[in-house]
């Protein structure tokens, strides 16, 4: 699991250091609307994760949720569980868009986040120094009232053609529109933009 936390990721060398991380998660932590919380089973009690909302580092205000599970505990839902939780929180307390930060090949995190109805937005170098694959969580609310926005503004035959996809494939409007918004926004607010096509690209 180490592999994927951290600028330099790596397992603590000895107990020693376990103090000052556990004061760096404390700081990270210290504003009320966020928090990095152990994950206990209900069964058992045993303490199974970890899962965390926080300001990103070296960031400009963007909040990440994020979790860390012992492996004993993959695949049985704990992350989602979890993770939903802290986006329920986090949205709760007035956050407009939270962040979820995946290092590339981190295939089960990045399934983790679309199971969360996260949204993918492109991979960045931003945040903790590394590249990683960014994902994007708008309160629902928000979503509907982005897309009816961005339906105004849509030419017409592009809204006929969102209308008839969403139909077929058994969906809203807003489910088919939301996340290219949330995405679009998150690029143009990352300063991202649209990577030049390579001579191999079809025009």
């Amino acid at each position: 699991m180490a592999r994927w936390l951290g600028a330099e990721p790596r397992a603590l060398a000895s107990p020693d250091e376990a103090p000052a991380l556990i004061e760096r998660f404390r700081q990270r932590s210290a504003d009320p609307r966020y928090g990095i919380w152990a994950l206990e089973r209900r069964d058992t009690g045993t303490v199974v994760g970890s899962v965390l909302l926080v300001p990103l580092p070296d960031g400009d205000g963007e909040v990440e949720v994020g979790w860390h599970l012992h492996p004993d505990s993959w695949g049985q839902g704990f992350a989602t569980e979890a993770a939903r939780a802290a986006l329920a929180k986090g949205f709760a307390e007035g956050l407009t868009r939270i962040h979820a930060v995946v290092r590339p090949g981190n295939a089960p995190s990045a399934a983790v986040c679309r199971r969360l109805g996260m949204t993918p937005v492109g991979r960045t170098t931003r945040w903790y120094g590394v590249e990683a694959d960014a994902f994007l969580a708008v309160p629902e609310a928000a979503g509907a009232t982005e897309t009816r926005r961005l339906a105004l503004q849509l030419p017409a035959e592009l809204v006929d053609w969102v209308r008839a996809f969403a139909e077929i494939s058994h969906r809203t409007v807003e489910d088919v529109v939301g996340p290219l918004i949330a995405a679009e926004r998150a690029r143009v607010d990352a300063g991202w933009t649209t990577p030049p096509k390579r001579a191999t690209d079809a025009p």
